[in-house]
């Protein structure tokens, strides 16, 4: 009766209600455990707020935490679940089994409002889930040793927390909405869903699967302040990679905290075979849509933008290789995605 009273209360929570990774836990486990007695839970994921908690507002996927679990004789599967509520349990089958945990996490560890608190501080609010959480068994590198850490990413920047929540290694993330300087115009609207919050989470799962993939384009349908409009849930920020060893593209996208990852058979790909890599530093695509100038798609309720390098002489339009085009009706609009200047509009 008590379980039965527990389970209606977690249902009629409020909408403003969140959770941290450890609330979720016990309730994880349990529908981890119902379906094989030997799993162990090996990693805990989800793109968070700076307080380090997620809202259970909606029975999403998207307001979830990742409780993942591995068994030697089942494998590994995922259980997505927000406190006490679990939305799905799936197994999970990688392509490459040498890059997943398989380290069972230690019962005792700061949650994630420590962690998220040792990263960005204690006065931090911001609502605003830009920050992928993941707490696991990782390699150590230079004065880091291996083992179990909270890796907290922004955008292309992430820190390490100890698993006790005392320590840090790296720079603390800015918002990925000012990690790239902004144009000209200076102050911006800020991007609910801008390019650069999936780009580590895709180039790090999709090379996974794909070792040696290049990126060679970013692309969504885009809102003025350059978020992705995540018309359904396969659309939202495209990110196509080649693998030159395989000789195939493969791609993952990036929508409202949501990612999925598959191969393509990417129309364009004959194009795409001369472009080059894209550099991990660029302007972010609210920096992009800000250079634009005044009334650039007005009258339009979105856009295209599309992040390429091009080979030397081949880029549309001249003073840059690596740009941002965004594709107004018939116009297309050009930014340096190294600087964030406006470099000049043509006709499609």
């Amino acid at each position: 009766m008590r379980n039965i009273l527990l389970a209606f209360m977690m249902l009629s929570a409020p909408a403003a209600w969140a959770a941290s990774a450890r609330e979720g836990m016990g309730a994880a486990m349990g529908a981890a455990e119902l379906r094989d007695a030997s799993f162990r839970l090996v990693e805990i994921e989800a793109f968070a707020d700076e307080a380090g908690d997620i809202s259970c507002a909606k029975r999403s996927f998207a307001n979830t935490w990742k409780y993942k679990f591995y068994s030697r004789g089942a494998g590994w599967a995922v259980v997505s679940a927000c406190g006490g509520t679990v939305l799905n349990y799936a197994g999970h089958r990688p392509y490459d089994t040498g890059r997943e945990p398989v380290m069972e996490l230690p019962g005792s560890f700061a949650d994630s409002p420590a962690a998220a608190e040792k990263v960005h501080g204690s006065g931090a609010a911001s609502k605003k889930r830009d920050s992928l959480m993941n707490f696991a068994y990782h390699k150590g590198d230079g004065d880091r040793p291996d083992g179990f850490y909270w890796k907290v990413t922004r955008g292309r920047k992430s820190v390490f927390v100890s698993a006790d929540g005392d320590k840090k290694w790296g720079e603390s993330p800015v918002a990925s909405a000012t990690a790239g300087a902004s144009g000209p115009k200076g102050k911006f609207l800020k991007a609910r869903d801008p390019a650069a919050k999936y780009y580590q989470v895709a180039v790090t799962e999709v090379r996974k699967k794909y070792p040696g993939a290049q990126l060679r384009m970013v692309e969504a349908i885009t809102d003025r302040t350059g978020s992705a409009k995540c018309l359904d849930e396969q659309d939202g920020w495209w990110f196509i990679f080649y693998a030159p060893q395989m000789k195939t593209y493969a791609s993952l996208s990036g929508c409202n905290n949501k990612t999925m990852h598959r191969g393509v058979d990417y129309e364009g790909r004959n194009a795409l075979a001369g472009m080059l890599e894209l550099p991990a530093d660029f302007r972010d695509s609210d920096a992009a849509a800000a250079a634009l100038p005044g009334g650039a798609c007005s009258g339009l309720s979105s856009s295209t933008m599309r992040l390429k390098n091009y080979r030397r002489g081949k880029s549309p339009v001249g003073g840059g290789d690596f740009v941002w085009t965004v594709t107004c009706g018939s116009t297309e609009h050009f930014v340096d995605a190294r600087t964030g200047r406006y470099l000049g509009a043509a006709e499609k």
